[in-house]
């Protein structure tokens, strides 16, 4: 059985942590997720989010909300027409993907652990900051970016 995770207070829907147009690509990123303080920190920061209908797993929500270029193709999917992001997507740009994740998943449990507050488009602000400074060199990985026109 797989972990659920609700977005918000109010919401009653219940998303499986992977699945959905993302399923198992991401296996970093799917690991980090696993974690409560990571669950508990984008629970916090996404409250106020409507994803009702919207996303099949916190990893589509993630990516698609993280990655606005992504979502016409999970919103393909979704209707049975287009194929899942790993079709999409080359393996380089898959671990690149996965890279960015990780950096917004660990911001989320720092964010947590610090008990701050915030919405979700300054969430979004400080992961977009944190992919553009870093050089990757403290995860000791050379990777480049994903294409900026993805970050739009």
């Amino acid at each position: 059985m797989q972990q659920g995770l609700s977005l918000s207070h109010r919401l009653t829907l219940s998303l499986t942590i992977t699945g959905g147009a993302s399923r198992s690509i991401f296996v970093s990123a799917e690991e980090l997720l696993k974690q409560s303080d990571i669950q508990k920190g984008l629970k916090v920061i996404a409250r106020r989010k409507k994803i009702e209908g919207k996303y099949r797993s916190v990893m589509d929500f993630l990516v698609c909300e993280l990655f606005p270029g992504i979502y016409p193709s999970c919103k393909l999917f979704y209707s049975g027409k287009g194929p899942r992001l790993k079709k999409l997507m080359n393996p380089r740009d898959i671990l690149n993907m996965d890279v960015l994740l990780c950096i917004a998943l660990s911001l989320a449990k720092t964010i947590f652990e610090e008990e701050r507050r915030m919405t979700w488009s300054n969430y979004r602000g400080e992961v977009h900051e944190a992919i553009q400074s870093s050089t990757f060199a403290d995860l000791g990985l050379y990777l480049p970016l994903v294409p900026k026109r993805v970050l739009i």
